[in-house]
């Protein structure tokens, strides 16, 4: 019998893309990442549901063990979305 395929949990990783208009900044497999959204700070993990939302300026941090940070700020349409497997695209 084949083996369940994972989403979420341990040895799971999310894949994100932090892009800008001169390009690709990060793109990583990490534990999840931390973000400034408009409604508030939220953080995302591995196995997250897909969904998309609209960045204030802040501080987006990739990684809770690595913990590397970008600045965010001058946002106009900036925007962060989750798409499956999981993967994670920030366009500012």
């Amino acid at each position: 019998m084949a083996e369940p395929k994972r989403i979420g949990g341990q040895g799971a990783a999310l894949d994100v893309n932090l892009v800008t208009p001169r390009g690709v900044v990060a793109h990583d497999a990490t534990d999840g990442l931390t973000a400034p959204g408009e409604e508030g700070e939220f953080e995302v993990l591995p196995g997250h549901v897909p969904f998309l939302t609209a960045l204030r300026p802040g501080v987006l941090t990739i990684g809770d063990r690595t913990r590397a940070r970008y600045a965010v700020s001058h946002c106009r349409g900036c925007r962060y979305s989750v798409t499956p497997p999981p993967r994670a695209y920030v366009d500012m």
